[in-house]
């Protein structure tokens, strides 16, 4: 989807140059022109749909809370789970990057019982990154949960920005972020295409689907 708005957007533009010296060149009626219309306002939108959406989508989907069941044991054993009461296990917590984009992972504890070494994870394209995670067990023996929550956001932000607005909020930072990418793919678009209808010429808009294959055919000839 990401890619489909960017090609949108590339489209806009060269569709608009070129209409652009077509106009000043004076070519072409008006009444042919009016119908090769398109709004400006309605391909910026769906382009912004096209990028904030799976954009969202990234940082939203694999967020969430991981649960660990610890049992307190009178007696130590091999299983990482299994804790004897009053003691602590350690693991190390991996946050992988796959995405293109430098991304942030704010990893904190979502329970009692749960030490992070370092909360703030930043990892570049195709990099992991790492922090200690403690469990901790109660002196009374039992089954207990233990939760740790992450939550993931692109680098569109500076690191301590984006760690005040997820301190507020997660979906603050989310947000922050969002309008970042609007101003951006907006100002690039007002600048270079502009709202005024976009207007795409069509020579071949008069002639059936079989003459269109045609001409398709003879040009690759």
């Amino acid at each position: 989807m990401v890619v489909m708005g960017l090609l949108l957007l590339a489209y806009s533009l060269v569709g608009e140059a070129i209409g652009g010296s077509r106009a000043r060149s004076g070519r072409g009626d008006r009444s042919r022109d009016r119908r090769g219309e398109t709004s400006a306002v309605l391909v910026l939108i769906v382009i912004l749909l096209l990028i904030t959406v799976p954009a969202t989508a990234s940082m939203v989907v694999p967020s969430g809370t991981d649960d660990i069941t610890i049992v307190s044991s009178q007696t130590p054993s091999s299983s990482p789970t299994v804790i004897e009461r009053g003691g602590s296990v350690e693991y190390t917590y991996n946050f992988t990057n796959d995405g293109p984009i430098p991304r942030i992972a704010s990893v904190n504890a979502a329970s009692t019982g749960v030490d992070v070494a370092d909360s703030s994870l930043v990892a570049a394209r195709g990099e992991t990154a790492s922090t200690t995670v403690t469990l901790h067990a109660p002196e009374e023996t039992g089954a207990y949960v233990r939760s740790v929550s992450e939550w993931q956001y692109v680098q569109f932000l500076p690191v301590p920005i984006l760690l005040s607005l997820h301190a507020i909020h997660p979906f603050a930072a989310v947000a922050a972020i969002n309008v970042v990418i609007i101003a951006a793919v907006t100002t690039v678009y007002v600048f270079a295409v502009g709202l005024a209808p976009l207007r795409f010429r069509d020579r071949g808009r008069d002639l059936s689907l079989s003459d269109r294959v045609r001409r398709l055919i003879r040009r690759w000839r």
